[in-house]
């Protein structure tokens, strides 16, 4: 039986900013030229939530700061590309991974990894990262 995945609030912390709790807390800045997410949560529907709770309260989304590339705080970046055209930020080591999510199951297991390695939990769909964090 499938259980429904719940509807995210943001819950204000701050005049413009706000908490997404996802499972993986995601992070929301309200900026006078869009919205900008720190990660995105686990999968697509995370991105669905994301993306219903941004549209909910009038937010574009213009930019993705993902804090790392675990699978968990990168797996709505591919499809909140998809939808909103928005970009994805990261230090240079991890957009490897974000950009080719292969990456990170082949490091815990040392070389290609085989099929049970390759899930959503370990490996995200891959997406684009325009910047280039320090």
């Amino acid at each position: 039986m499938l259980v429904p995945m719940p509807t995210w609030k943001p819950e204000q912390l701050g005049e413009h900013t706000w908490l997404l709790a996802t499972g993986v807390n995601v992070g929301l800045w309200e900026g006078p030229d869009g919205a900008v997410l720190i990660d995105s949560g686990g999968d697509k529907e995370a991105g669905r939530q994301i993306r219903q709770a941004l549209d909910e309260h009038g937010w574009t989304l213009r930019l993705i700061v993902n804090t790392h590339s675990n699978a968990d705080h990168v797996g709505g970046n591919a499809y909140l590309q998809k939808q909103t055209g928005c970009r994805v930020a990261a230090t240079r080591l991890e957009s490897a991974f974000i950009t080719d999510p292969v990456l990170e199951p082949s490091f815990l297991w040392g070389a290609l990894p085989f099929r049970e390695l390759r899930g959503k939990f370990l490996e995200a769909k891959p997406s684009a990262v325009a910047l280039i964090l320090p």
